[in-house]
């Protein structure tokens, strides 16, 4: 986009360039084509990553070149009328540097995470810099052994104010097998010797990580084990990101959370297990002291292996195949929204049983009555029998009953085609569904339109480029004729061209430079959400005995940004309907949680005498004790004092 800034014909520049990416484009159709069409099945990371800082944009390793560049950019602006404009080296690869802040700053729009494109332009600048000094090192008299001793001084300058580089060179070409832990990851990865057909395994995000290669070495199992796992090494590439890491929040004593906009759990085996099973895991790795007592105290684990640090739990129940027949009959729902309603369900403690399937098909007569609610439970027979085989790119399901909804335990997405069923379809959390119309039925992975035109734009470019270029060497090869008798055009009369039109051709980038920013500020902008009507369903709900819907419409108010005092307020509304709908460990959670806000906080006196009700329910005696105490000594003259004393915890 620079050459339009300055462009007396910009509308045969802006075609030239048009051309050029068609071309490049159509090159990489093969690859670019399938991906922009599949954009919407991916997840996107809007959430701004860059802190904005002088070290963070600029590091201070990079300061002298960038110095440099400062320089020569005045310097060539300063310089320019007297030197018959800008120096355009220099003045390219500066609008390269602005264009790669610009896309930065557009990052969350896109859907991209914004650090992505810092690089570009940090290495723009410094491309600026070694311009200039390069300039600069002409007017010497011995240009070329200056550059030398100045690219010897950069060698030295990069040495000595490295602070990461040389660690991590040293950290990585050691070698996997050189690391203390890689024994141990190597004999526990022997041990989950499988085969993509067998559970998953989920593995605790643990710092311990690093000392066998990586804290991300948790993402190479399934190449040392043959074994799927719940993480992949792109968080954007499958609809599951959301779900997983809400799942890594309740299983992991410190979970990463990359994405800010959504909400996470605290440490909750007991729905991390429930979540699990969704996924058609079998075994979890654990590495905290935290995870491995809460696993070692439940009677559906049982610990299989210890190579210290790991411990590896098979748990029982999970992983009974990646196919399941339905218990309800699924709930359709519409597709607007579909991914923060297929987030709440997830999220929902405890899980729902019916799945929303999202479609528009009429032959799904069960719907949904309220977004915010728990899907009504319809179910269905029993006694359905279903098993899948997992191989590359392909899945192949038996069932014993035709025409019972099957979920199956993959990522959903368009390229998944059924062979003897209808659908596949999505369910949440972002699965797929099938109706089997046989008693085997055949998913693959199959190619689309968007691969097909891709492979076709791809070959035509090849084609139509090879045989430009064949033209072009032969008729270079060719004589040319001399012509005669032809006078030459002096110079001077070249400066009798006409005036070129008006030069519009920088609207072009400036517009782009500003659509950038103007969608970063647009991302800064918080999102208007009111809590108040979700607040008035809960009390409503709450007043007519239906004590679970209240719990919920309680919960995605507090998630829509209540704030205090109204967050406690919320918070004690959501404890209260929790116990009366007999889940007495979600509401005690929800009572501790309001003795976690901040003060003045005027609900902790209740919040008490809920967590005393909640604790004695759920049968932990002492913690209840523990509550009433405080009740009485912080708060003796409170109504819930009154109460806490005519009640035994």
């Amino acid at each position: 986009m620079y050459f339009l800034y300055a462009s007396r014909r910009p509308l045969r520049t802006l075609g030239w360039l048009a051309s050029v990416a068609g071309l490049a484009f159509a090159l990489a159709a093969f690859w670019l084509l399938p991906l922009l069409s599949a954009w919407g099945w991916t997840t996107p990371y809007d959430d701004p990553w860059i802190t904005v800082g002088l070290r963070n944009i600029f590091p201070p390793f990079l300061w002298p070149l960038m110095g440099a560049a400062l320089a020569g950019a005045i310097w060539t602006l300063l310089l320019a009328r007297r030197a018959g404009g800008p120096d355009h080296r220099l003045m390219f690869l500066l609008h390269a540097a602005v264009v790669g802040m610009a896309l930065a700053a557009a990052g969350p729009a896109l859907g991209i995470i914004d650090v992505r494109f810092v690089p570009f332009a940090q290495l723009a600048l410094c491309l600026v810099g070694a311009v200039t000094l390069g300039l600069a090192l002409q007017r010497l008299a011995a240009p070329d052994l200056a550059a030398l001793a100045l690219v010897l001084l950069a060698l030295v300058h990069a040495d000595w104010h490295s602070r990461v580089l040389r660690s991590w060179i040293d950290w990585n070409y050691t070698g996997l097998e050189a690391k203390e832990l890689w024994p141990a990851f190597a004999e526990v990865a022997q041990r989950l010797r499988g085969t993509v057909s067998d559970p998953r395994v989920a593995v605790e995000y643990n710092a311990a990580h690093e000392r066998a290669g990586s804290i991300r070495m948790y993402e190479t199992l399934p190449l040392f084990s043959g074994r799927s796992t719940l993480e992949g090494v792109y968080n954007q590439a499958s609809l599951q990101t959301h779900a997983i890491y809400f799942l890594a929040s309740e299983l992991d004593a410190t979970s990463p959370n990359p994405f800010r906009k959504r909400e996470y759990s605290q440490f909750d085996t007991e729905s991390a297990l429930r979540h699990l099973r969704l996924f058609d895991v079998g075994q979890v790795v654990a590495l905290s002291d935290r995870l491995v007592a809460s696993l070692s105290a439940r009677p559906e684990a049982h610990q299989v292996a210890r190579v210290p640090p790991y411990y590896v739990y098979d748990i029982e129940g999970a992983g009974g195949g990646y196919v399941e027949p339905l218990a309800f009959e699924p709930v359709r729902s519409s597709w607007r929204g579909w991914r923060d309603k297929s987030y709440r369900w997830f999220t929902r403690k405890p899980l729902s049983g019916p799945h929303l399937v999202f479609t528009d098909d009429p032959r799904f007569t069960l719907t949904e009555k309220d977004e915010w609610l728990a899907p009504p439970e319809v179910p269905l027979p029993a006694g359905v029998q279903a098993q899948a085989q997992l191989k590359d790119e392909a899945i192949t399901v038996t069932t014993n009953r035709v025409g019972h909804p099957l979920l199956v335990k993959v990522s959903y997405h368009p390229r998944w085609k059924a062979e003897g069923a209808d659908g596949p379809y999505l369910v949440s959390p972002a699965l797929m569904m099938i109706i089997p119309r046989q008693m085997t039925v055949r998913l693959t992975y199959a190619r689309t339109m968007a691969d097909h035109l891709g492979l076709l734009l791809t070959g035509v470019a090849l084609v139509a480029g090879t045989a430009a270029q064949a033209r072009r060497w032969r008729l270079r090869a060719q004589p040319r004729p001399v012509p005669e008798n032809v006078p030459p055009i002096p110079l001077d009369d070249c400066a009798d061209m006409p005036a070129p039109t008006r030069r519009w051709g920088a609207v072009i980038p400036a517009a782009f430079l500003l659509a950038c920013i103007g969608a970063r500020l647009a991302t800064l902008r918080p999102v208007a959400r009111n809590p108040m009507p979700l607040y008035e369903s809960a009390s409503r709900a709450y007043g007519a005995g239906r004590f679970a819907d209240a719990a919920e419409y309680a919960r995605h108010a507090l998630d829509q940004g209540a704030q205090a005092p109204l967050r406690a307020e919320l918070l004690c509304l959501r404890g209260e309907s929790l116990l009366r709908a007999s889940q007495a460990r979600l509401a005690a959670q929800a009572f501790q949680d309001v003795l976690a806000q901040p003060g003045p906080n005027p609900y902790v006196a209740q919040a008490l005498f809920g967590l005393m009700q909640a604790r004695a329910a759920d049968g932990d005696t002492e913690n209840a004790r523990a509550a009433r105490d405080q009740l009485l000594r912080d708060f003796a003259a409170s109504p819930w004092a009154n109460r806490a004393r005519s009640v035994s915890p």
